[in-house]
């Protein structure tokens, strides 16, 4: 999170952590594996670039 704000600002790492609004994959499933799905999208978030899509959306 250091890299991407030193990189493009605190709003080019609210655009990374914003997607995690869209991404549902978190929120879908047993609330035994919350966290671990939370943490995924996060990685996800964080590790491609914010002009990506949300790793998932509901259809």
């Amino acid at each position: 999170m250091d890299q991407i704000r030193d990189q493009g600002g605190s709003g080019l790492l609210a655009a990374h952590l914003g997607r995690l609004g869209t991404d549902a994959s978190w929120q879908d499933g047993p609330s035994s594996t919350t966290v671990g799905r939370l943490v995924d999208a996060t990685l996800h978030s964080l590790t491609t670039p914010a002009s990506a899509p949300a790793a998932f959306r509901p259809g």
